[in-house]
């Protein structure tokens, strides 16, 4: 059963956006104009116009950090948009062919999150490979996330990872609400890419304090990074490469001679996709 439609009374609707940190152009929508839904753009460029977005002022938590300050007001809507129920937010690289109304459909009564799986990930732990490669974050701080996750949560690892680009929530779900603060608070401490913990926070949503969560992720570091030396080879081979990222970083900086080696360890395979939030 759908949540229903907004009327007087029903949850109020809206589609945004975030352009922080002045380092691409935004993507005008089009669409908007044929829907009844206001679009809002959270930014903190005080001379942005747009004529399809409403512009709203928003300050960095983290000014030095740009990456991880746009993630803080991703996966908080329910503090940065408290006059709404149901946001969708639509990453800057994404444009609406149609009006946005047939996605609010998408989220059932009581589910609280609706979001796509990747198209081009079968499993969780190849988005890591998929990150560390062209070196989009830290290695150290990617291979000691997926370390940290096997043990703790490996049935999140076993499924495809949200393409977290289009992501639907209901402010009013406190699974929801408790999701997104462990989702942050993974992001915060492990890897900027939020594709990596999404499926994690969403396993692990009935976790009673998501602080606690944070706190207890922090202390099985070492613990788990023992016991990933002694798990699958895929998880010792995320081992070595941690141990080797200056190496992997080099690499990533040599695209030729990277797309030579991974023709070599991955035979019979083109060029991995990239989804739109890369």
């Amino acid at each position: 059963m759908a949540i229903p439609d907004a009327g007087p009374g029903g949850p109020r609707r809206c589609v945004y956006t975030l352009l922080t940190g002045g380092y691409e152009r935004l993507t005008e929508q089009p669409a908007a104009a044929r829907s009844t839904l206001p679009f809002l753009c959270l930014t903190d460029d005080p001379a942005l116009r747009s004529d399809s977005w409403q512009i709203r002022q928003v300050a960095p938590c983290l000014p030095r950090d740009p990456v991880r300050s746009q993630r803080a007001m991703e996966l908080l809507p329910h503090r940065l948009l408290p006059d709404f129920d149901l946001p969708l937010d639509i990453h800057n690289s994404v444009l609406l062919t149609a009006p946005p109304e047939d996605r609010f459909a998408q989220l059932a009564a009581g589910q609280g999150l609706a979001l796509p799986a990747h198209r081009c990930r079968d499993r969780l732990p190849n988005e890591f490979l998929e990150v560390s490669w062209p070196g989009y974050d830290d290695q150290g701080r990617i291979f000691e996330q997926l370390n940290h996750d096997q043990p703790a949560c490996p049935e999140a690892l076993a499924q495809p990872p949200p393409w977290t680009a289009i992501l639907l929530r209901d402010h009013g779900d406190a699974r929801m609400r408790r999701a997104m603060e462990l989702w942050l608070a993974h992001v915060l401490r492990c890897s900027r890419r939020d594709q990596l913990s999404a499926g994690i926070a969403l396993a692990r949503r009935d976790a009673r304090d998501a602080t606690g969560e944070a706190a207890l992720h922090l202390r099985a570091a070492e613990a788990a990074a023992e016991q990933a030396t002694r798990a699958s080879p895929e998880i010792l081979q995320s081992t070595s490469w941690r141990l080797l990222a200056p190496l992997q970083a080099w690499l990533a900086r040599h695209p030729r001679l990277l797309a030579g080696l991974r023709r070599v360890l991955r035979p019979g395979q083109g060029p991995a996709a990239i989804g739109l939030d890369q």
